[in-house]
This record gives C-alpha cells, structure tokens and sequence, in this order.
C-alpha cells in the first residue's frame, strides 16, 4: 500500500478507535437515550455506522473483484430501513457489528491492489467515486458519527 493510502487508513481507523472508546463507555440505557440527529436514539447512530461500513466493504469488493456482495444496504431507502430495525437489537449486539464492520472493512481496504485503488464503485449517498475516496466517505461518516453520540 503506498504511504499516501497507508495513511488515510491509519487515519480512518483512528477516527474509528476515537468512535469506538465513545462508544464501548455508553450503557444500555445511554444507548437508547437521544443522539443529536432528530428521532435517532444513539443506537440508530451506531447502526448507522456498522451498516455503512458492511455497504462500502460491499463496494470495494465489487469494485476489486467484479463480483456481486451483499453484505450491505445498497440503496439510502434500504439503509433506512435497516437502521431502523437494526436500532432494536440489543445494545450489545448492535456495539460487537459495528466493531466487525470497521474490522473487515479495513480487511478488505488492505487487499486492495496498489493498481485498484482508483477503481469507481457506487457508494451510498456519493455515487460513482473511486476505492480511495472511499477513505475519506468513511472518515467523514465516523467523525459524524462521533459528534451525534453526545445526545
């Protein structure tokens, strides 16, 4: 991996340790309390989170493989939708998936090919845009993400 995408890796996965140390603190009860999203309880933020990651591993591997996996939403309605029932799960569980979405998230940003990384991939909310800003997409959604858990 060259140093530039080495980088925006170890920067995407320490905004994610940042999240994770916020997260891991919050009890039960804290995680169904109010998050700074209108109508969203901190789980729904949470969620929100590890479905994202599952949709953009989705897309990379798409991208570095030509083929198809579903281990994510791939529309903003089916997002949706899956925050929403996700958001009812056990506060555990919900915390441990979005632990194993950053997890093989960044597994499957380190198979990528140094020749791969401007592949184009249809990523949630963005479009058409390469693996690398795929880097700057997640980032973006931790620090977000971070921010909205202080209900």
């Amino acid at each position: 991996m060259n140093p530039t995408i080495a980088k925006r890796v170890a920067e995407v996965d320490s905004a994610f340790t940042t999240f994770a140390r916020a997260l891991v603190a919050l009890d039960d009860a804290a995680m169904r309390g109010p998050s700074l999203v209108p109508d969203w309880s901190r789980a729904h933020v949470v969620v929100n989170i590890a479905l994202r990651a599952n949709a953009n591993r989705s897309t990379v591997e798409r991208a570095i493989s030509g083929v198809e996996s579903a281990t994510g939403p791939t529309t903003a309605e089916q997002l949706d939708s899956d925050i929403k029932l996700t958001a009812m799960h056990e506060p555990a569980e919900i915390v441990v998936q979005c632990l194993d979405s950053h997890a093989l998230l960044v597994g499957v940003w380190g198979r990528v090919a140094e020749d791969c990384w401007q592949q184009i991939g249809e990523f949630l909310d963005e479009g058409p845009c390469s693996i690398e800003h795929s880097l700057e997409l997640h980032l973006a959604v931790l620090v977000s993400g971070r921010t909205n858990l202080n209900g």
